[in-house]
């Protein structure tokens, strides 16, 4: 019976050592977990034979136990190379059958699929277009490479939508004074000056003695060109304009109500227009077609200046709407107190620079905004008044804000491109929200503390980072990022009851128990590390000491079979 015990501890010392070998062998496989050789006594069965007389026949292996305790995480320059640190495994697939791993060595295929170098695909869950991920059935994840689409300034999905800000205006400042020029249309009352009035002889039109002008070319009966002009004055009656007019910027005037001509000197003749409280023509007291003559120009000039001839004048004033509601603000610096600038996007993702304008007024604590867009003139942006007309802000004796925000504005950014003379498209009309709540207006200088857009261009993807809850995002030139998966996690009653498939892999068994599958960072799974690998847990210092005790077991069972050899020759002999 010694053979037999002798010969079975032989086997079982052989297949530590293998064990051990495989372990030694396998101290550098990312992700790979060192087993133990349990072994078991083999007693020989016997009917009579008692349990305090039994002699055993040896030994047997019982099982090779895995040892699934964490390994060292280790960092690389993948961010596809992903470590668990905590308990369970990643979950791959092939063709429809499922396998389980801890070594986390990844990278995308040709078809934006994240797999193993054995080709295999770990699943989790797809994110939606726009980077929400619900949780559902576990698939293969495949990233998509496509262009990040552009999102509208208003249109974003976030914990604010549209335009917000928070700024101070210094309550210092003074109301500022603004002047008028041909063609130029300033927000808010008139800088103080006389206003000329019908008969005033004194008047020309020299800056500062109107409100608004608009000038015209047409040609006399000899083909010369000549330009009229008509000013536009703003009288004490609201949508009255007393209006005056002149031919090639002389100081003859114009009588608009029949076209005769003034001698300088004479009292100036002025018409009215009228318009409605949303800035429509009314009527008006304008003659739309006369006749100059221009030898009256020069009799009343006293020079010789003109040829003979005519001037045929056509002005439609009834297409004309209120000067006040279509006036141009230029961001003359006398014509506000403050400015602040953000980029905004419009739907097919081009970049508008929207300028807000603050302006005191002469009632305390308020404050008008108007806004520009891409340096041109306010006419194609409404604060929620039509445009060209500012928006409100109120504050309260304390320097609080009193306004109701958020405010609604509207872009007409084609309008924009056509006035900046493009013929390029800015998609549809903008329409957002514009929100100053928090500002304040207090006794300091202005401040711009927070100001702010959820829109962006389109952007390429970039880069990739995988979250400790196995989030995978994308990142995009636009500085945006989005989420695009998340890998999901497995876990096992009994991880000892896998089956080995070889090439880092466990497939599940009855022994093992169903999967526990779930997102990282949840339950009793692990949370997973970007651009990391889990090492071997294998200790080679450990197993090398084991190697050296399993070859002393070796040698020891062998010197047992050459005792009983021995013994056995003895016996021989006797005869």
């Amino acid at each position: 019976m010694a053979f037999q015990q002798g010969l079975s501890g032989l086997n079982s010392s052989a297949k530590a050592l293998d064990v051990i070998s495989n372990n030694v062998a396998n101290s550098g496989t990312v992700g790979f977990k060192a087993a133990n050789s349990h072994f078991a006594d083999v007693f020989a069965a016997s009917l009579t034979g008692s349990g305090a007389s039994q002699i055993g026949i040896g030994a047997s292996m019982a099982t090779v136990f895995q040892q699934f305790t964490q390994g060292n995480i280790t960092t690389t320059n993948n961010p596809l190379d992903i470590s668990i640190n905590g308990g369970g495994f990643f979950r791959m697939s092939q063709s429809g059958a499922t396998t389980y791993t801890r070594n986390g060595q990844f990278h995308m295929d040709r078809n934006g699929y994240i797999v193993n170098d054995g080709n295999l695909r770990l699943t989790g869950y797809q994110a939606d277009a726009a980077g929400l991920i619900v949780p559902t059935t576990p698939v293969e994840i495949q990233l998509d490479s496509a262009d990040q689409p552009p999102v509208a300034t208003g249109a974003g999905i976030g914990a604010f939508t549209g335009v917000r800000g928070n700024i101070n205006l210094d309550s210092r400042q003074d109301v500022p004074v603004r002047t008028w020029s041909s063609g130029l249309g300033v927000p808010g009352a008139l800088a103080a000056w006389d206003a000329p009035e019908v008969g005033d002889v004194s008047w020309s039109p020299a800056q500062n003695t109107y409100s608004h002008s608009i000038t015209r070319s047409f040609n006399d009966s000899n083909g010369a060109a000549h330009t009229v002009s008509y000013y536009f004055v703003e009288t004490a009656t609201d949508g009255v304009y007393d209006v005056y007019a002149n031919i090639d910027g002389t100081a003859a005037m114009l009588d608009p109500t029949n076209g005769n001509v003034i001698p300088p000197g004479s009292p100036s003749v002025a018409g009215q227009v009228t318009f409605d409280a949303a800035g429509q023509y009314v009527s008006s007291t304008l003659d739309p077609s006369f006749s100059v003559n221009l030898d009256d120009i020069d009799t009343a000039l006293g020079t010789n200046n003109y040829l003979a001839g005519t001037v045929a004048v056509t002005q439609n004033f009834s297409t004309m709407a209120s000067p006040v509601d279509t006036a141009l603000f230029t961001p003359d610096p006398s014509t506000y107190n403050y400015s602040t600038a953000l980029s905004i996007y419009d739907t097919l993702g081009n970049a508008h620079t929207l300028t807000y304008y603050f302006v005191k007024t002469a009632t305390a604590g308020e404050w008008d905004v108007y806004a520009s867009v891409d340096g041109t003139t306010n006419q194609t942006v409404d604060l929620g008044n039509g445009p060209g007309n500012p928006a409100t802000l109120q504050f309260n004796s304390s320097g609080v804000l009193q306004t109701t925000m958020p405010l609604t504005i509207n872009i007409d950014l084609n309008g924009v491109l056509m006035a900046g003379g493009s013929t390029n498209n800015a998609g549809t009309p903008l329409s957002f929200e514009m929100d100053f709540t928090g500002s304040t207006q207090f006794g300091s200088s202005f401040g711009t503390n927070r100001l702010e857009q959820d829109g962006y261009s389109s952007g390429r993807l970039t880069g990739l980072a995988v979250g400790p809850d196995g989030v995978i995002q994308g990142r995009y030139s636009n500085g945006q990022s989005r989420n695009l998966a998340q890998i999901v996690l497995a876990n096992f009653s009994n991880p000892n009851g896998l089956i080995n498939l070889g090439g880092n892999q466990w497939s599940e068994s009855a022994v093992s128990g169903p999967a526990t599958v779930g997102a990282p960072s949840t339950g009793s799974l692990g949370a997973l590390q970007s651009s990391a690998v889990e090492e071997s847990n294998v200790d080679l210092t450990a197993e090398l000491v084991a190697m050296i005790t399993q070859q002393r077991n070796y040698q020891a069972n062998a010197q047992s079979i050459k005792t009983q050899d021995s013994i056995m020759q003895t016996i021989v002999n006797l005869r």
